[in-house]
């Protein structure tokens, strides 16, 4: 399986998904108004990751402003991840980095958290 680079836009972060390492990073802001068209080959390629992968996972969400239906996208991308952890038992760490007084992003991680059954790591920057 390829790895996944997306290049950031003044809308949209950075993206790099590594299949082999499993490895995951997401940076930047999104704000787009079309998250499905932006988010789509992400959510595409994680589908196909979990049905061909055998690895941890440990994605690194560093995200300075996000709008509320981008976080529908990382909710997507959260329970693909859910999917694949129960079926594989493999260990998914989300590192869920937050500005030293960015109280919105933590506790939109925190919501996250909260909603799904993946392990998060906050992480001051």
């Amino acid at each position: 399986m390829e790895n996944l680079y997306i290049k950031a836009t003044d809308y949209t972060p950075k993206i790099e998904l590594d299949a082999q390492s499993g490895v995951f990073d997401i940076e930047g802001e999104s704000y787009h108004d079309q998250t499905i068209v932006v988010y789509q080959p992400v959510i595409e390629w994680i589908s196909q990751f979990i049905k061909e992968a055998n690895v941890d996972v440990v994605f690194n969400f560093k995200m300075t402003y996000y709008n509320t239906i981008t976080s529908r996208r990382f909710l997507e991308m959260f329970d693909l991840l859910e999917e694949y952890q129960e079926r594989t038992k493999k260990n998914i760490l989300i590192n869920w980095f937050y500005g030293q007084n960015d109280v919105d992003i933590l506790e939109g991680g925190k919501e996250f958290a909260i909603d799904t059954r993946l392990d998060f790591n906050f992480i001051a920057k």
